[in-house]
């Protein structure tokens, strides 16, 4: 293949790499004995374009009607056993990656999403639900450290920590219950346990 040029670079076209001497060798011998020379060449120049371009059924239709003008033809052939399928599978892997790369980013956007209501429900006090949630992202991504270190670690501590001042606030209650006497009520219940 020869060095393209600035405009068919810009236009894609990639008749050029049909060489006049690849074209010559290909369609020498039928030039002289078919009618059907000019129409093959033009057919093979549309479908190598179509190649390039990245069309490849209209590529094949074009291939095909070279070989039902001149079933010899060994570059038609070539192109669509061999040429044309091999794109076909790169182009499917490049359509993979990409529709990969698209749901990586749409997966990232949910644990991001998914993170923040956990934090959020965290911050509140509302363990379970926040626990729940951390539970959701490592599902999703079971490599996910800091969800992991949420359940693992910071939700139980929290935990603990709310039961201590539970029990620390229930102690206080039950402490205010009992009131303290001032003197003058203790004057009142000992001169009431005297007389009994």
């Amino acid at each position: 293949f020869k060095q393209k040029t600035a405009y068919e670079i810009k236009e894609c076209d990639w008749s050029s790499d049909v060489c006049s001497s690849d074209l010559s060798l290909a369609f020498s011998a039928y030039a002289a004995n078919s009618g059907n020379a000019k129409e093959i060449k033009a057919l093979y120049k549309k479908a190598v374009n179509s190649y390039f371009k990245g069309n490849l059924t209209q590529s094949k239709d074009y291939f095909n009607q070279i070989l039902s003008l001149d079933p010899k033809q060994k570059k038609a052939k070539r192109y669509l056993n061999t040429k044309i399928p091999t794109k076909q599978k790169s182009l499917a892997k490049k359509k993979v990656k990409k529709q990969a790369a698209q749901n990586k980013n749409i997966h990232k956007k949910k644990v991001g999403v998914l993170y923040k209501e956990a934090l959020s429900h965290y911050s509140k006090g509302n363990l379970v639900e926040s626990e729940a949630t951390f539970q959701e992202i490592i599902v999703l991504v079971p490599t996910e450290k800091r969800a992991k270190h949420y359940v693992e670690k910071k939700i139980p501590a929290k935990r603990k920590a709310l039961a201590k001042k539970r029990t620390s606030k229930a102690k206080v209650a039950k402490d205010e219950s009992v009131i303290p006497f001032d003197d003058s009520e203790k004057r009142l219940l000992d001169e009431t346990t005297k007389s009994y």
